[in-house]
């Protein structure tokens, strides 16, 4: 199976979460004016025989905003009087432009499975820096496992172990 679409969505008064406070998660949130996301998204999926199933999805995606204005970042080491301003074109913070997932998944029997997950991430702006002023977070990519055993059609008992290799990364 697959599936592919492009998409464009333009916002007026976009709503941000504000940094503004002696920690990075004081804040509030306000109207930034107009922003623009469009990209597009791909899927593959299938089954390799009756007991594996595989899935890989990828998403490319340019998150900008679309006019310029001035806002609060105390915490930005280049901020002027405690604010910055942020130029049309500024990618928004904490959205990666590439997003990669893919994911297997083996019936062990017909009520046991496992599965691993990927996830990777492409480097991001951080919150507080809406005008890009620093050098992005770094990408990242996390290998998690899972086990499930469905006792009925609506209830299982599942363990998930989550970034499997210790992967040290940073989100804002």
């Amino acid at each position: 199976r697959w599936h592919a679409g492009v998409f464009r969505t333009a916002n007026e008064n976009d709503i941000l979460f504000i940094s503004a406070g002696a920690l990075t998660n004081q804040g509030y949130f306000d109207n930034v004016g107009d922003t623009l996301r469009k990209g597009f998204e791909a899927n593959l999926s299938g089954n390799a025989g009756e007991r594996v199933h595989w899935s890989v999805d990828y998403t490319h995606l340019d998150a900008t905003f679309e006019e310029e204005f001035a806002v609060a970042s105390p915490n930005n080491p280049l901020a002027v009087d405690g604010e910055i301003e942020v130029r049309e074109g500024d990618r928004l913070p904490l959205i990666p432009r590439q997003l990669l997932k893919a994911g297997l998944r083996f019936a062990v029997s017909g009520a046991f499975t496992l599965g691993a997950d990927v996830y990777s991430a492409s480097g991001q702006h951080f919150r507080g820096d809406e005008a890009n002023l620093v050098d992005e977070l770094d990408g990242y990519t996390l290998l998690s496992l899972r086990a499930e055993y469905r006792l009925r059609s609506h209830a299982a008992l599942f363990a998930n172990l989550d970034n499997v290799l210790g992967e040290e990364y940073a989100t804002f």
